[in-house]
């Protein structure tokens, strides 16, 4: 990755003192494990757009415009000029994830993700190159036009699935995906949902997962983060959910993306683009789509019930009674059973 003018190879960081606790909180390398996983994901201190905007003129020495505000707990975007953006995270978390990605994984990517510029970790922000293009989700119509969109986001992901990295949770990725799915029962029972146990009984069997190894995820797959100009792919943005995980992660939001197109077509496109087209025809893979797809409607669900979102609680109700799609026709064509 070019730095431009800060030197090859790493995006200019802003000066600031080490004793500043912004600063020990967002850089990794003074953390060393000591912060409580609490303080790494508390939000900042309610500031002003205004004031937001302000502060990054006067560190950037450019014209700031606010893009898109903060939804709660949220980053907010700014544009920098003509030619950057400016990400400033809700949460650490998010900032050391998206400065991960943006650091270690994107510059791999053949240019469809932003390249990193400038950082500054006291305000939790990130500066950026704007990409060309409109989201996907204003961009494209027609089944056909979905078709070849996914299959380049499906190339895209194999990209970024299979950039080499350090892996350095110690959790085997089953027992993740357990506390995970504990996580997300527990607050779903405090929701009052009459139909946990059942959900919980999806969710009890991790067996698909023994030995699965985890890859670099954006995590956040959604037709407004693909960025398309003239029917095709440019980038993918908005990495501040990305983190090592089992690559599912970047399929489970995929069907509720494409109006166009039923699940099956939609997984089909995206994973002929990932060089496995014929994935979902093993029983083992297509047990892990069940759980991964279930977790994710899980989690819409309690989610958007505790914001009070009743449109976005009704989707993650859907998605959960429509885990179960019957079998490709493939599946009992070749004798493989589940």
């Amino acid at each position: 990755m070019s730095g431009g003018a800060h030197g090859p190879g790493r995006p200019r960081v802003a000066e600031a003192g080490t004793d500043s606790p912004a600063l020990k909180l967002a850089d990794p390398q003074t953390r060393q494990g000591t912060v409580l996983a609490q303080e790494r994901s508390k939000p900042h201190a309610p500031e002003s757009t205004t004031a937001l905007e302000q502060a990054l003129a006067d560190w950037l020495g450019a014209p700031v415009a606010l893009l898109a505000p903060a939804s709660e707990g949220g980053s907010a975007v700014f544009g920098v000029g003509t030619d950057r953006v400016a990400r400033v995270h809700g949460s650490v978390r998010a900032f050391e994830q998206e400065r991960r990605a943006l650091r270690d994984w994107t510059p791999r990517l053949g240019g469809r993700a932003p390249t990193l510029r400038e950082e500054r970790p006291e305000l939790r922000a990130l500066v950026m190159d704007r990409l060309p293009g409109r989201p996907a989700a204003e961009a494209v119509r027609g089944a056909d036009a979905w078709r070849v969109l996914l299959r380049e986001v499906g190339q895209w992901a194999t990209r970024l699935h299979g950039v080499a990295f350090e892996d350095g949770d110690t959790l085997a990725v089953g027992d993740a995906l357990r506390l995970r799915a504990a996580a997300w029962l527990r607050r779903a029972r405090r929701s009052g949902a009459e139909d946990t146990a059942r959900w919980a009984e999806r969710l009890a069997n991790l067996d698909p997962f023994a030995g699965a190894v985890r890859v670099p995820c954006h995590r956040d797959l959604q037709a407004r983060n693909w960025l398309v100009e003239d029917g095709r792919l440019r980038g993918v943005v908005d990495f501040e959910h990305a983190r090592p995980d089992h690559w599912m992660a970047d399929l489970v939001k995929l069907p509720d993306e494409v109006p166009d197109l039923p699940e099956d077509k939609v997984l089909g496109a995206f994973l002929e683009g990932h060089g496995q087209p014929r994935a979902l025809e093993d029983a083992r893979v297509r047990r892990q789509w069940r759980w991964m797809r279930t977790l994710h409607g899980l989690a819409t669900r309690t989610w958007a019930w505790e914001k009070g979102d009743a449109v976005l609680e009704a989707r993650g109700v859907a998605i959960l009674d429509g885990v179960d799609f019957a079998p490709p026709s493939s599946v009992a064509r070749t004798g493989t059973k589940e």
